[in-house]
């Protein structure tokens, strides 16, 4: 099978390495994460240790030229989604198109793109961009499609995945969990595990929960009870206690985050259905604030 990963920093660059071991990949790139590919292959460490040769390239020419692919999977950030997909929909003419992506309104703005639908996906492993050519698998996590084929493909390659028929509610709630863990690390400049040490960022974690929770039980089929996904919450920075979220690596470089696709989303859609949401709104505004700061630093 041939594939694309559209966007590959940490986690594309991760899900490209672990297909091109049977499948023909080309990863769609920065140029210097490229150039570094070209030169010495792409690098995972940490809980995966593996070494590949993918095929490489920065522009939608060379999409083009790589040939005729199956599979584009998208891994942009959030805000990119629709420029991405419209950029590249000439190569994902007759593709399978999954999003794995952080955030909400990801689907729409692919459709919106291409003219046809996506499939949506999550994952909850916890990768770091350590430098070009080098990603570092931080935490495992589970992975969940809404296409059985993939699913197979996927798991096939070394990334257990499982099909869901709900994947609208599967990405809601992988948001509901973003929503809770992502900002804070980004405004305490802390590695995930650290918020279960205080008890008051834990309090809060809790309130965030609470508000995202009845926003999205309100929009979509959730497939977990709320104490569940509460619980899902916490076993989430247990098990990427070591992972400094992608939120927090965006502020620490100087880069625009996806708070506007995950916090505020659900601002915006509880202000849409009459909810209160004091603890997101303050959120929201704090860290839209650091991104001024450090982005004009």
């Amino acid at each position: 099978m041939r594939i694309a990963i559209i966007g590959a920093g940490a986690l594309g660059s991760f899900i490209g390495a672990k297909l091109s071991k049977e499948h023909e990949v080309m990863l769609v790139c920065r140029r210097a994460h490229a150039d570094a590919i070209r030169e010495r292959g792409l690098r995972i460490s940490g809980k995966t240790e593996l070494v590949v040769n993918p095929s490489v390239g920065c522009s939608a020419k060379e999409l083009e030229d790589f040939g005729k692919i199956d599979l584009g999977i998208i891994t942009v950030k959030a805000y990119d989604t629709y420029s991405a997909a419209k950029e590249y929909r000439k190569s994902m003419m007759d593709a399978k198109i999954l999003s794995m992506q952080n955030g909400l309104g990801n689907l729409e703005a692919i459709e919106r793109a291409v003219g046809r639908n996506a499939i949506g996906g999550i994952t909850s492993h916890g990768l770091t961009f350590a430098e070009a050519g080098h990603v570092v698998h931080t935490g495992l996590g589970m992975t969940v499609v809404g296409d059985r084929e993939i699913a197979r493909l996927l798991t096939s390659s070394g990334i257990d995945t499982r099909y869901s028929e709900n994947i609208e509610g599967e990405i809601w709630a992988k948001a509901v969990v973003n929503a809770c863990i992502n900002p804070l690390t980004a405004l305490l400049k802390v590695k995930n595990g650290v918020l279960l040490e205080l008890p008051g960022i834990k309090r809060m974690m809790k309130r965030i929960f609470l508000e995202c929770y009845e926003v999205g039980k309100r929009v979509v089929r959730l497939p977990e009870s709320r104490g569940r996904l509460e619980n899902r919450v916490y076993e989430t920075v247990r098990l990427t206690c070591e992972n400094r979220s992608s939120m927090l690596q965006d502020i620490e470089n100087g880069r625009r985050t996806e708070i506007g696709q995950i916090t505020g989303e659900f601002v915006r859609r509880g202000k849409e259905l009459g909810i209160e949401m004091p603890v997101n709104e303050t959120i929201l505004e704090l860290v839209h604030g650091i991104e001024k700061i450090t982005i004009h630093r």
